[in-house]
């Protein structure tokens, strides 16, 4: 039970990021960019368990799962770049030293209250 939660995990991780992307579609009306990243990652992930979790099994469909959701996220945020000035994918997934003094300054301003 362990290495299928394992091979889950990037489709976790990944799902948790799109949740974000997703609302800023959603708000600005483009539900339907959110609508064409979740038929790509419901077309991954039928193919996929359709080819390989009869033979495989519950390893394949965790796999399987976790590209679909990766598949998403990838569409979701070339699509997102537009959109954005001065958006760079990277800065969404690496901290910047700026972001790491926001969180600081976020957790002393919780202390003192």
């Amino acid at each position: 039970m362990y290495i299928p939660f394992l091979l889950l995990v990037p489709g976790i991780l990944s799902l948790s990021t799109l949740s974000l992307v997703t609302a800023f579609h959603a708000g600005h009306h483009r539900i339907s960019i959110n609508l064409i990243g979740a038929v790509i990652s419901l077309l991954v992930i039928l193919t996929g368990n359709l080819l390989f979790s009869k033979q495989y099994g519950i390893y394949a469909a965790s796999l399987v799962s976790s590209a679909g959701y990766l598949c998403y996220q990838v569409y979701i945020m070339f699509r997102t770049k537009p959109f954005i000035e001065g958006y760079r994918i990277r800065d969404f997934f690496i901290p910047v030293p700026g972001d790491i003094r926001l969180i600081k300054n976020l957790l002393k301003r919780d202390e003192q209250t």
